[in-house]
């Protein structure tokens, strides 16, 4: 479900970038509203991922998928273009927010959305 809030937000982000990009087209006053709309929502979805998961794992799920998709979009939308080194680091970010999402162990069944249990003893050291 962390994935899903996650991705939510990042759409509505970068849905809000794409308009702030084009608000010369909209109007200033139109556009404002569904930045405001679009920015409350993207909020509201990080802030439901954030009561179920690390802030470290959402951070990276919303900035990557993020980073991602704002290529996308400048590519299909905007007819932007990308060097070879710049697709090599979108890939690897894409890469990076699959490693993160995937399962730990086989028998755990653990993704990084669910912190290992540490001892924390053995972190303190002697008293």
């Amino acid at each position: 479900m962390t994935f899903v809030l996650a991705f939510g937000s990042a759409v509505l982000y970068v849905a809000a970038t794409y308009v702030m990009k084009n608000w010369d087209s909209l109007g200033i006053a139109y556009a404002g509203l569904l930045v405001f709309l679009m920015v409350s929502v993207a909020v509201a979805l990080e802030i439901e991922a954030l009561r179920s998961a690390r802030m470290g794992y959402v951070y990276i799920l919303i900035l990557g998928i993020e980073c991602a998709l704002a290529a996308l979009c400048a590519a299909l939308l905007l007819r932007e273009s990308y060097a070879p080194h710049e697709i090599a680091g979108l890939a690897l970010i894409a890469i990076g927010i699959a490693v993160v999402h995937v399962p730990m162990g086989t028998s755990a069944g653990q993704t990084l959305e669910q912190p290992l249990a540490i001892e924390t003893d053995r972190l303190q050291g002697p008293r």
